[in-house]
């Protein structure tokens, strides 16, 4: 059934039938006049008429159509610009404009760029129709370019030269891959077409009075028209028929066969200047919505449901949510939806994509994540698919990871596992149950503390001296040599004199000492002293003062002025000793001389006291 219906589809869409006849077919002709007008050829009815652009006054030379935006361009080799404009004059700008003679254009609608010619300083230029850059393909090897087309589908291009020695040649689109098809027996081969094959090139040489082909596969030249009475100037094939230009006929253009035959004649019902270029363009304006080369093409779900390019299906604006530009006909890339499909999709379960309109996940959303578009973590304390688990005992109640429910930080003590949801197995306690207890009557002691249920005391694993893991810690100095707490290493009543802390392995600081270094030295002219006893390296050690519970010495300013008084009274003291020892020893001089007869010796008188005087 199915190959059936298969086949009725291809039957239903051959050109005869229905699905091909969906717009009707447009065939016309763009001529430039070197005068300076161009004109649109209807061959259905004969008739012409002008397309106003700008360029009144000489100039106009290479013409070609782009059906993508439908416009035509132009190069004027007297103002040396490239212009384009609508088929009706409107919207005219200039594409290139430093130019120098621009002889030859073609244009590739497929990939969107513009070749041309500049005879005057011999290049080949590429121009790009969306981003306007500018690329230099050749400028060497050539005397004076002139016609170019293009192979849209190979993505080549080739180009005629009627400088010395004249030839034909090819090359890539980045300019690679250059070669020389044909410098034998021509002069000026002024003009260039391809057949729909792309395997036949056919020139015009208006010197050799020629219409030509070179067959690219075999190289070989074939003549389809000669005439000793033209001067050919311009050709171009399609379906199956080449129509030229003979600039001594001036008011008309003619056609033969591509194989050779009758030559028809199409007359403009006017005179123009030698110098034409024409370019015929073969259109099937599609009906609305519909487009393509035989308008089989549906357009897409364009905004506001907007008719679509009817060449290449492109919608003039956006899309509706859902689909992406620029034809608006595939659904967004996966991982996007919504309006141009700028939207991200959610945490899906499983990397599902989410519904390209609406960014809802088919299959519910990943461990972690909630809400409508799985785009909302869950809340903290809780994990896993639908946010419904709760968090194990992870350290100091951080969260765990909403994914998976670790715990990043580990577990608050009795506890294990990478999600903290398992008790510590009996016989272990603390963080990460790494500690061992065992009480006396057998029971299980607690996983938090390690202590007994019907006990003060818990039997301590590790020696009196150690603590830790596996009790490979020595305890510090602990007051009067208790043991420490064989989990953490804290002393219980403190450290020893001399030790601060809290497992009291760190030695009192300068100018400290005693139990805990709560008390601050005292000594002569310095602040250090022994951080046990407190006693002076000098020998001298001061009163200490108590202030609340902590035991702290004199201020310096107090001390000094103590010291000062002491020195004082030393020196006093030292002063009325040397006087009092240098009194006694003149009393006792005196007392111990003899005495002197006392004839002759005068006697004197005071108001105070009578005093032996004793002369000579």
């Amino acid at each position: 059934m199915a190959s059936l219906l298969y086949a009725v589809l291809l039957l239903s869409c051959i050109p005869s039938l229905p699905c091909f006849k969906r717009g009707y077919e447009e065939l016309f002709t763009l001529v430039t006049d070197f005068d300076g007008k161009i004109y649109k050829y209807s061959m259905s009815n004969k008739s012409i008429e002008r397309i106003p652009v700008s360029d009144s006054g000489q100039g106009p030379e290479a013409i070609d159509y782009d059906p993508v935006t439908s416009q035509i361009f132009w190069s004027n080799i007297r103002s040396d610009k490239i212009k384009r404009a609508d088929l009706d004059g409107r919207n005219e700008r200039t594409v290139r404009s430093e130019t120098e003679t621009p002889r030859g254009i073609a244009i590739d609608y497929i990939n969107r760029l513009m070749f041309y010619t500049e005879e005057k300083i011999d290049i080949v230029g590429m121009h790009n129709l969306t981003s306007s850059a500018h690329k230099v393909l050749l400028r060497t090897g050539m005397d004076r370019p002139l016609a170019i087309t293009v192979d849209m589908v190979d993505r080549v291009f080739y180009w005629s030269d009627i400088g010395t020695p004249a030839k034909i040649e090819m090359a890539n689109y980045d300019g690679t891959g250059r070669k020389v098809l044909k410098s034998d027996n021509m002069k000026w081969p002024i003009a260039l077409s391809l057949d729909e094959s792309r395997t036949k090139l056919f020139w015009c040489d208006g010197s050799k009075k020629k219409i030509q082909y070179l067959d690219l596969s075999s190289m070989r030249t074939t003549v389809v028209l000669s005439n000793y009475n033209t001067h050919y100037y311009d050709v171009q094939y399609v379906d199956g028929t080449l129509y030229f230009v003979d600039l001594l006929k001036r008011n008309v253009f003619q056609s033969v066969p591509a194989t050779g035959g009758t030559v028809t004649t199409y007359a403009f019902g006017k005179t123009m200047s030698k110098w034409r270029k024409i370019r015929l363009i073969k259109l099937r304006v599609c009906q609305d919505m519909t487009w393509g080369p035989n308008c089989t093409n549906n357009c897409g779900n364009c905004q506001n449901d907007a008719v679509c390019n009817k060449v290449n299906g492109h919608c003039p604006g956006s899309c509706k949510p859902g689909y992406a530009r620029p034809t608006c006909v595939n659904e967004c890339p996966k991982g996007f939806y919504g309006v141009g499909c700028l939207s991200v999709c959610g945490h899906c379960h499983d990397l599902d994509t989410c519904n390209h309109l609406t960014g809802t996940c088919l299959y519910g959303c990943a461990a972690g994540w909630d809400g409508r578009n799985c785009s909302r973590g869950c809340p903290e304390g809780k994990h896993g698919r639908k946010c419904t688990t709760s968090c194990g005992h992870c350290k100091d109640g951080s969260p765990c990871v909403r994914t998976s429910g670790n715990c990043t930080d580990g577990c608050e003590p009795g506890w294990d596992g990478a999600q903290c949801k398992g008790e510590c197995l009996n016989g272990t306690f603390g963080e990460a149950c790494q500690y061992k207890c065992q009480c006396c009557d057998g029971s299980v002691c607690d996983k938090v503390t390690g202590r007994c249920p019907y006990e003060n005391v818990t039997i301590r694993v590790c020696p009196v001296d150690r603590y830790g893991f596996n009790c490979s810690t020595p305890c510090g100095q602990c007051m009067d040599g208790q043991p420490c707490n064989e989990t953490t290493g804290r002393c219980p009543t403190g450290c020893d004199a001399g030790w601060m802390g809290d497992i009291c392995k760190t030695e009192c600081i300068e100018g400290r000492y005693g139990a805990n270094c709560v008390n601050m030295c005292r000594c002569f002219g310095s602040n250090v002293c022994d951080p046990i006893s407190g006693r002076c390296y000098s020998g001298l050690t001061g009163a200490a003062k108590q202030v609340g519970n902590v035991r702290l010495s004199d201020t310096p300013v107090t001390t000094g002025l103590c010291v000062l008084i002491v020195i004082l009274a030393v020196l006093l003291g030292i002063a009325i000793f040397v006087i009092y020892r240098r009194h006694r020893v003149q009393s006792y001089s005196s007392d111990n001389e003899p005495e002197e007869p006392e004839k002759n010796r005068p006697i004197s008188f005071t108001n105070q006291h009578l005093d032996p005087l004793i002369t000579m």
